[in-house]
């Protein structure tokens, strides 16, 4: 009789790392420097509309920052924790929105990330499963999963304002609806969001919000969330970094 059970995802089937073997295999790349860090922290940033699909207020989203000796490849996940890797040229980079591997190498070294939903440049195609179990580097064959040092050190939390075209009045008129309404102290604290919500509410009365796209009093507003995110980012690929490296 055929075996009708249903096959386990093929990202159960990879294997876990030890951080001593992970640190073997990255020591052997180039550490990135702190312009690609800051590079990096940018272009995923804006690689997707997360203006429209994170939340725009704490909790965020967690994300994670590791190094990948095939980041900036394409790759696919097959059975039995196997992978395949082609190298993105010129006009295959265009067609996904994602930059051809040599200049992915040349902006961003061998940084890569993945989120809870789908991930930046470096995770196009792992929108199955669960986040944590996702998380895995390459061999030129046989994939792993991250040491769970990585994880927990290259973790973050981000919310919708790491993307700038969270500056428009419709995005907090129309998307915050339930989501908790509190904002980080540091930042402003809540009477930064509440004058957030009234500005965009009074541009949406008038008709405008939609047709002005980025509104330079929201950017104000915005900007410190904006930078202390981006920061926690980079921190978060820092301790990484200081993990695999040190």
């Amino acid at each position: 009789m055929d075996d009708i059970r249903p096959r386990e995802p093929a990202w159960r089937q990879v294997p876990s790392c030890t951080l001593s073997r992970y640190r073997e295999i990255v020591r052997e790349l180039p550490r990135p420097s702190n312009a690609q860090i800051k590079n990096f922290v940018l272009a995923v940033s804006e690689d997707h509309s997360w203006y429209k699909h994170l939340p725009l207020v704490p909790p965020g989203v967690p994300w994670w920052f590791f190094v990948d000796p095939w980041s900036g490849f394409d790759r696919k996940l097959q059975e039995g924790g196997r992978a395949s890797h082609v190298e993105l040229m010129d006009d295959a980079a265009t067609l996904g929105r994602r930059p051809p591997t040599k200049e992915y190498r040349s902006r961003f070294g061998y940084l890569a990330c993945v989120t809870t939903g789908w991930g930046g440049f470096s995770r196009p195609d792992l929108r199955d499963g669960n986040a944590m179990a996702r998380i895995w580097f390459g061999g030129r064959d046989t994939v792993f999963r991250i040491p769970v040092e990585i994880e927990e050190a290259g973790r973050v939390e981000v919310t919708a304002l790491i993307h700038p075209q969270t500056a428009q009045s419709w995005v907090w008129s129309q998307r915050l609806g339930a989501e908790p309404r509190s904002w980080p102290v540091e930042t402003g604290g809540d009477a930064t969001l509440l004058e957030v919500l009234s500005h965009s509410e009074r541009k949406m009365r008038g008709g405008r919000g939609v047709a002005d796209g980025i509104d330079e009093k929201l950017v104000a507003l915005l900007s410190p969330e904006m930078r202390r995110q981006h920061e926690a980012m980079q921190n978060a690929i820092r301790r990484m970094l200081s993990v695999a490296y040190d």
